[in-house]
């Protein structure tokens, strides 16, 4: 309750107590922080941070790399393994450089179909360029880097993003070791050229 003091016999306008003046101060403060939040979120919700507009196209190419790699590697219809299981398994360094170079040649061919088709533009899809790579364990459990395919040569101009899908690679080894099923690492550099 606000306790008013006025003076009859005076013209002097009324005046409020003490109290009344903490109340107003504490409901102004109140107000700013409602006003400055409401403000922040107003802000936070319409204006996009910096970075995320800096990489919206690699953001783009790495999309399309993993959605490739995924189409390549579902199962046909019956069954059976996928595209990209057959292709490892051909890649296999077991398998002997004809099949190594026929396995990527085929890798090859198929993503370049499937990039040209993703983009809905040849003139697009003909800046694209990718190297692929196949990551495995030797028996020492190294890791082994084996180049497999390429299309294209990174100047470093242009950021390159990494796509990768591991791929069931049943009887497979590396020369001299043993082969065994297990799991190897496609991996997939894609940038525009």
């Amino acid at each position: 309750m606000v306790k008013v003091s006025k003076s009859v016999n005076s013209s002097k306008p009324a005046f409020y107590t003490r109290e009344c003046g903490q109340l107003f101060a504490m409901e102004g403060l109140i107000a700013a922080a409602i006003m400055i939040t409401a403000a922040y979120l107003a802000l936070g919700t319409v204006i996009l941070p910096a970075n995320a507009d800096m990489h919206v196209s690699e953001m783009q190419l790495k999309q399309i790399g993993d959605d490739l790699l995924h189409m390549m590697d579902v199962p046909d219809g019956n069954g059976g393994t996928g595209y990209l299981e057959s292709v490892v398994y051909n890649a296999s360094p077991n398998r002997g450089p004809v099949a190594n170079s026929q396995a990527g040649a085929a890798f090859n061919a198929t993503f370049i179909n499937y990039l040209r088709k993703s983009t809905g533009a040849t003139i697009n899809a003909d800046t694209l360029r990718y190297s692929a790579a196949i990551y495995c364990v030797d028996d020492s459990g190294e890791v082994v880097r084996l180049p497999f395919a390429n299309y294209g040569d990174n100047t470093g101009r242009n950021p390159s993003v990494c796509c990768a899908r591991y791929v069931a690679a049943n009887d497979w080894g590396l020369i001299g070791q043993s082969s065994s099923d297990t799991a190897v690492r496609l991996e997939v550099l894609l940038w525009r050229d």
